[in-house]
């Protein structure tokens, strides 16, 4: 891309005029992508392409109880939570999670805590992924994880 700097306006209306009459005569246009058919590789290109590939970590299924003072009730959330994150990170993530899983399930379990129903009724229940994204990510800073998904939530109050 050519970036011009311009004085004045009568500058700018020259390097419009100029710029116009290139790409009508056709000097100034992109060169063309070039594509790689993927389909034909093999080696090292396939490994990579492998690696970023996103995958899911199941972190479990989780069953949490919040008592909710103002309204005398009790809400009941139930969900099935995984981690979003390339292939590469996989190993050194379920390592991680194995040692560190109670601490991760315990962080969760807090942070939904602090939950009422107007944040559990978000319709794409983004502070609830955010909440338990900033849980694992306190417990296992490396290798991060991109996000976190929900199998299923639902919750009830009593």
């Amino acid at each position: 891309m050519i970036q011009y700097r311009t004085e004045n306006l009568a500058t700018l209306r020259l390097t419009s005029v100029i710029m116009i009459c290139l790409l009508a005569c056709g000097c100034a246009e992109e060169p063309e992508a070039t594509t790689i058919d993927l389909s034909q590789a093999t080696g090292p290109l396939i490994e990579m392409a492998n690696a970023m590939d996103t995958l899911e970590v199941d972190l479990g299924k989780y069953d949490v109880t919040i008592s909710q003072q103002d309204t005398n009730s009790t809400l009941i959330i139930d969900f099935h939570v995984f981690a979003k994150l390339p292939n590469y990170k996989r190993e050194a993530f379920q390592k991680m999670l194995e040692t560190h899983h109670h601490r991760v399930r315990h962080a969760i379990i807090l942070k939904l805590r602090d939950f009422d129903r107007p944040r559990l009724n978000e319709p794409d229940l983004l502070a609830v992924r955010e909440a338990i994204k900033e849980a694992v990510l306190t417990n296992i800073e490396e290798p991060k994880i991109n996000g976190v998904g929900l199998y299923h939530f639902r919750f009830l109050e009593e």
